[in-house]
Order: structure tokens, then C-alpha cells, then sequence
């Protein structure tokens, strides 16, 4: 019995700790998240309302749906951050990232 109620009490820890269907930890950016963002580049200059100096993707997270969301946290320019959401379809689809929105990081 005091096995049992371990498990359940390390399953529940655990499942909290990592919300079922949403954005996991926060990461460092890979090669392919850092490639991933420069697809976008070009519309993430249109979205954002200031200066790209030389962005840089500082961290990441990911969340499954049909396809992955990946939010970014980029420093624009001089210490101006934004949230950058990018859409990567299933690969069957053949369809390339979207853009889904920059917000500025206060």
C-alpha cells in the first residue's frame, strides 16, 4: 500500500511539473531551433517595430499539437527582447515554418 500511494504521489509530481498538451521547459537554442528562426527572419522584420541588430535566440520551448509551436526568446537589438512564435507543420505536409507572432519582452 505505501508503495502504491509513492507512485501515485511521484506520478502526480511529476505530471505537474509538465502540463500535459502544453509548452514544456525552457531550453538553450540548438542549431535547428537557431535555423528555424532564420526562416522566419525576413517576417520577423516586418512584425517588429524597432532596430535588428544582430538577433540572437537566447532560449526556447516547444509544445506538440498538429505540428510543433515553438516560442523563442530573441534578443533583437541591444537588450530589446521579444517573443517570437513559429509554427512547424508535420512533415508530410511539405509546408515550410510560419511566423505566428513577435511581442516585445518588457
Amino acid at each position: 500500500m505505501k508503495v502504491l500511494v509513492f507512485v501515485v504521489m511521484l506520478v502526480g509530481v511529476t505530471a505537474a511539473s509538465h502540463l500535459i498538451g502544453g509548452y514544456g521547459r525552457e531550453k538553450a537554442p540548438t542549431k535547428e531551433i537557431e535555423t528555424l528562426f532564420q526562416s522566419v527572419l525576413e517576417e520577423v522584420a516586418e512584425s517588429w517595430n524597432g532596430e535588428i541588430c544582430d538577433p540572437k535566440v537566447i532560449s526556447y520551448k516547444s509544445q506538440v499539437v498538429a505540428g510543433t509551436n515553438y516560442k523563442l526568446v530573441v534578443d533583437m537589438c541591444e537588450d530589446k527582447f521579444a517573443t517570437v512564435t513559429i509554427f512547424k507543420p508535420l512533415p508530410y505536409t511539405r509546408e515550410p515554418p510560419t511566423l505566428t507572432s513577435v511581442v516585445p519582452l518588457k
